[in-house]
């Protein structure tokens, strides 16, 4: 019952935050949208367990080195297949090559930090949401129900910020960036069964969000600006060539998530 509250008042304020500030251009608002999962989660955790040791427990588990390499390594895989995907087929080209490879390891350095903000995120979701629907029904059921919610979540951004193509190609963009939400949801579930400690969701939340938009452009902000020069919203991570590489990773984590049921 109080994760149905939990999931309810967090869609409620994010979207509400979303519908007053995106359209206004207002794109540094997502920072504090982002904050609404974990600090409700720590105010239900507290509810729940009469405890505020409840609240660092996501913390506390032990991390894995396997899991530290997977939350680094999964998102440049991703972003490197779409990356020669889109200079094969000639959809993107290479923009500049001067200091690629150093930018490349500051940016992956820098995630780390900066993870704190994803932390607002992954610690409502994979620290609380997830390991709660998971003794409810088990851990493959909760992982779709986990990446259902993440797609409700962003939703409302998702959808106005694709406006600018059109209402059409808008819900065509929305659809496809859900889709990928919901398979990239699958290698978070999978870093879970590694190591709980909510620290490496977040690190690998934050790499992929540097990584992909420095190599293959700014689907938020529908700018081709990245080291990948081309058509945004097919080439990205989250555009149509994501989606084709995270559904595949998905089926392949999918067997991992069905033997740990």
């Amino acid at each position: 019952m109080l994760e149905i509250i939990f999931v309810s008042i967090t869609l409620m304020i994010s979207w509400i935050l979303s519908f007053i500030f995106i359209p206004k251009g207002a794109i540094g608002a997502t920072v504090i949208i982002m904050m609404i999962p974990a600090m409700l989660a720590c105010i239900i955790k507290i509810i729940k367990y009469k405890s505020i040791k409840e609240v660092f427990k996501p913390f506390l588990h032990h991390i894995s080195i396997k899991g530290v390499m997977f939350s680094f390594i999964f998102p440049i895989i991703i972003i490197s297949l779409c990356s020669i995907l889109a200079l094969i087929t000639g959809i993107g080209s290479i923009s500049n090559y001067d200091g690629v490879i150093s930018q490349t390891l500051i940016i992956i350095v820098m995630s780390v930090p900066f993870s704190i903000v994803t932390l607002g995120e992954e610690y409502g979701w994979r620290g609380y949401l997830l390991v709660e629907w998971e003794k409810i029904y088990g851990l493959k059921k909760a992982n779709i129900l986990v990446g259902i919610v993440w797609i409700l979540y962003h939703l409302p951004t998702l959808y106005m910020m694709n406006l600018s193509y059109g209402i059409s190609k808008a819900l065509l963009f929305t659809i496809v960036q859900s889709i990928c939400i919901l398979y990239v949801n699958f290698s978070y579930t999978y870093l879970y069964t590694l190591s709980k400690n909510v620290f490496l969701a977040s690190i690998m939340h934050s790499v992929w969000n540097n990584i992909n938009t420095f190599i293959l452009g700014d689907t938020y902000r529908n700018e081709a600006t990245g080291l990948i020069v081309g058509n945004v919203k097919v080439i990205n991570g989250e555009g149509i060539f994501g989606m084709i590489f995270l559904v595949i990773s998905a089926f392949i984590f999918s067997k991992v998530l069905t033997e740990k049921r």
